[in-house]
């Protein structure tokens, strides 16, 4: 073999690493980029925000609620819903995000269903940002399936209806009640009453929007 032919097959196999190297770099971008997506059809791109951004966090877990049979299992209310058409990006969803937030982003959470109750769909339209604390709040209490109601529980021993719940990290106590129709009614008065207290502490806080939806809010007696 010559010393042309060396140094021709020299350059082809240089040219043939170049391209290698190429191929791997951008097999290794699209695994960095599939690892990163949701579960269902949302679409993670590069640009402004990353998978690090506390948007990030919030738009895969919308995505997993939607679109993840298995999360279904736990949460059942979940199966049905949807992520509108603009959402689907990450980006998109990350952008109003950050720009509509009217705190600290990681202290909040987006929350679908106060301004339409039983709502199916995340969108701008439908979806509003909540203090995890108040989120927390209006999310039904546990109960006593049996009587088909929350923040009500049977007392055997006392052979009564007792209220309560918890506010903000403090227990809320509604007393004991002989029928369950009593119960029920101290039940919503009092998360009533709480919930408004949370939204008046919180109004600087909160987006004109959701201030008002909490001031009327109607807490729900079933599951």
């Amino acid at each position: 073999m010559s010393v042309e032919e060396i140094t021709q097959l020299l350059q082809n196999k240089k040219e043939q690493k170049r391209q290698l190297t190429i191929e791997i770099k951008q097999l290794e971008e699209m695994l960095i980029t599939k690892k990163k997506e949701a579960k269902g059809p949302g679409i993670y791109e590069p640009g402004k925000y990353d998978a690090s951004d506390v948007a990030y966090h919030r738009w895969r877990a919308m995505m997993n609620r939607c679109y993840n049979p298995k999360f279904w299992e736990a949460l059942p209310t979940y199966e049905g819903c949807t992520v509108c058409d603009e959402w689907l990006h990450f980006q998109t969803y990350a952008e109003w995000f950050h720009t509509t937030c009217p705190g600290e982003p990681s202290m909040y959470d987006v929350d679908k269903d106060l301004l339409h109750p039983h709502n199916k769909i995340y969108s701008p339209e439908t979806c509003e940002f909540l203090p995890h604390a108040i989120n927390v709040l209006i999310k039904n209490d546990s109960g006593n399936n049996k009587y088909g109601c929350v923040g009500v529980t049977w007392d055997a021993q006392k052979k009564k209806f007792r209220v309560r719940f918890e506010s903000q990290g403090e227990k809320i106590s509604g007393g004991y009640h002989t029928d369950l129709e009593s119960a029920q009614k101290a039940y919503i008065k009092l998360k009533k009453e709480k919930i408004q207290e949370a939204a008046l502490q919180y109004q600087n806080q909160l987006t004109p929007r959701a201030f008002e939806a909490l001031m009327v809010y109607e807490p729900k007696l079933q599951k």
